[in-house]
C-alpha cells in the first residue's frame, strides 16, 4: 500500500516505539513540516510537549488555537503513511544506500507540499456553509525503517494535525473530505517522485500499468522473502481481497510493538544482510547507460486527457494529474506536469471548478440533441392496462408500478427514471422486459462488470459492460 490515511497515536512515544528504537532514537527520526509549523515556530525534531500541544489543538505556549464545538467528539488529526516499495527498502536499508533513503525523504517532502497546496480546506459560516481552501498545514513526520515482523520497510508516518489558519488569521479545524478524495493522487505523487529520484541516481525501474514500480534486479521470490507481513495479511483474507479488507486485516493481524536497544538494532541489520545472502540477492547497482527517452510532455498530457475524458465528461484537476503521473513513469517533475495542465489549451474549466475538453462538451451536446430530437417520435412499448396487470402479478410497489407505466407509455427515444439504491430499479427493469413484446430486444448497459452482473442476475437481460460517462 503506497498511501494510507488513518487515526493518529495520542502519545508521541507510540511513534518512537513503533520504530523499534529506544525512545530518544525514535524521536531523532522525527521532523516538523508544513507552513503551519513555520507559523507556530515549530522546527527540527518533534518533542513530547510540542506533540501533546498540537494533538490537543494548542499553540507552543499551551493556549487554544481554535474553538471546540461542545458535545462533538474531538478529532486531533490524521496519520498519512507513505510507504516505499519493498525493493526500495532493500536498497536503502539492507544494501544501506543512504542516497535511496534521502530520495524517500525528498519524495515525502514533495508529497506534503502537494497536500498543503491542494488538499487543506476548512468551513466557515452557519452550518459550515463556506468551504474555503487554506495554504498551510501542521505536520509531524516520523520515519520508520521496519514493520512489526522486523522486516525492512522504509516508510514515514506524516501526522497532520486538525488545525489550519485562514486568511482572517483565525485557526480552524480542517475539512478532511478533499484529503480522502485525493488519497490515490497523493500516493501517486509520492510514488512518482520517489521513482523519478531513483532514476536520477541511476537505478533502473520496472514500472507497472498502475503507476507503481519496483527496482530492477530483485526477483519476486526475493522480495517475498522480506514481505512476511504481506503474506500474513493475504493468508488471513486472500490474495484477491479488496484494499479495504486488507487494511482491516493489517490491523487485526499485526503483532504488539517491540522495544529494542541500539545494539539490538545493529544486530537486526546484520540479520537482514544474512537473509539477503541466503536468498541469493545481489543488490542492483546504478546504471547510467540505459537512460529512457521519454515522450514529449504535451503528448503525455494529451494521453492522460484522453483516458480521463473517455470515462467522464469533466473531472477535478487532480484526476488529470494522477493520470499524467502514471503516464510519466518518473520522467517529469510534479511541477512540470502541473504547469503543463495549468497551461494546456485543451482543457476548459467548468463553473464548479472541474476540467473538461471541447470535444467532451461537443459529445455531450450531440447526446442532448439526439435526446431532444427523438421526443414523441416512437410508438409506446405497451399500454397502462398491461402495465397495471404486470405490476399486480409481479408484486410491484406503488413507485415501481408508476415507473413501469412511465416506460411503457412513453413515446420518447430517451426515457429517464431516477431512484436511490435499494428501491428496486433492477426488478422494475425485469418487469419491463416481461411487459413488452418478446420481439423487442433488450440489452443492459452498466459502468462496471459488477453492475452488469447484477442486471443480468436481477433482470435476466443480456449484459454489456460500458465505461460510464457522467453528464456535466
Amino acid at each position: 500500500m503506497v498511501c494510507s490515511i488513518g487515526r493518529l497515536y495520542a502519545k508521541v512515544n507510540d511513534y518512537a516505539t513503533d520504530n523499534y528504537y529506544t525512545q530518544n532514537q525514535g524521536l531523532a527520526n522525527s521532523q516538523w513540516s508544513g507552513q503551519g509549523a513555520a507559523i507556530l515556530g515549530l522546527n527540527g525534531q518533534v518533542s513530547t510537549a510540542e506533540y501533546n500541544n498540537a494533538y490537543q489543538g494548542l499553540d507552543t505556549q499551551g493556549n487554544p488555537l481554535r474553538q471546540r464545538q461542545s458535545g462533538k467528539k474531538y478529532n486531533p488529526g490524521r496519520d498519512i503513511t507513505l510507504s516505499a516499495p519493498k525493493s526500495v527498502s532493500l536498497l536503502g536499508l539492507v544494501k544501506q544506500d543512504q542516497a535511496v533513503i534521502e530520495a524517500h525523504q525528498q519524495a515525502v517532502k514533495t508529497t506534503l507540499a502537494y497536500i498543503e497546496q491542494n488538499c487543506i480546506f476548512t468551513r466557515t459560516g452557519k452550518g459550515g456553509a463556506n468551504h474555503l481552501q487554506t495554504d498551510n498545514a501542521l505536520f509531524a513526520v516520523f520515519q520508520h525503517d521496519d514493520n512489526r515482523n522486523q522486516d525492512p520497510q522504509l516508510h514515514s508516518h506524516c501526522v497532520i494535525f486538525n488545525q489550519t489558519k485562514g486568511e482572517d488569521g483565525k485557526w480552524r479545524s480542517m475539512d478532511n473530505r478533499e484529503l480522502y478524495q485525493q488519497k490515490m493522487t497523493i500516493g501517486m505523487v509520492y510514488h512518482h517522485e520517489l521513482g523519478r529520484r531513483l532514476q536520477t541516481l541511476g537505478y533502473e525501474l520496472d514500472w507497472r500499468s498502475d503507476g507503481t514500480f519496483d527496482v530492477r534486479g530483485y526477483s519476486q521470490s526475493q522480495l517475498k522473502e522480506f514481505s512476511t507481513r504481506k503474506q500474513e495479511i493475504e493468508k488471513a483474507v486472500g490474495h484477491e481481497a479488496s484494499a479495504a479488507t486488507k487494511a482491516q486485516a493489517c490491523t487485526k493481524t499485526r503483532r504488539g510493538k517491540l522495544h529494542q536497544a541500539a545494539e539490538e538494532r545493529e544486530a537486526l541489520k546484520q540479520i537482514w544482510q544474512q537473509r539477503a545472502k541466503s536468498a541469493g540477492i545481489n543488490h542492483p547497482e546504478v546504471c547510467y547507460q540505459n537512460q529512457q527517452h521519454p515522450q514529449q510532455q504535451k503528448e503525455l498530457l494529451n494521453e492522460a486527457i484522453e483516458i480521463v475524458t473517455e470515462r467522464q465528461v469533466a473531472a477535478p484537476k487532480h484526476i488529470f494529474l494522477k493520470k499524467a503521473l502514471r503516464q510519466s513513469q518518473g520522467n517529469y517533475s510534479l511541477e512540470d506536469l502541473t504547469r503543463e495542465i495549468d497551461q494546456s489549451k485543451s482543457l476548459i474549466k467548468t463553473q464548479d471548478g472541474r476540467l473538461t475538453t471541447e470535444a467532451a462538451i461537443k459529445r455531450e451536446q450531440r447526446i442532448l440533441n439526439l435526446a431532444r430530437n427523438s421526443t414523441d417520435k416512437y410508438r409506446p412499448l405497451a399500454n397502462t392496462e398491461i402495465a397495471d396487470h404486470q405490476a399486480q402479478r409481479l408484486g410491484l410497489n406503488k413507485a415501481q408500478a408508476i415507473a413501469l407505466q412511465h416506460f411503457v407509455n412513453n413515446r420518447d427515444g430517451v426515457m429517464l427514471c431516477q431512484g436511490d439504491a435499494g428501491v428496486g430499479k433492477t426488478y422494475t427493469v425485469k418487469a419491463l422486459k416481461e411487459t413488452i413484446s418478446p420481439n423487442i430486444p433488450m440489452r443492459g448497459l452498466a459502468p462496471s462488470a459488477a453492475a452488469a452482473g447484477e442486471l443480468n442476475k436481477g433482470a435476466t437481460i443480456s449484459r454489456e459492460i460500458q465505461r460510464a460517462r457522467k453528464c456535466s
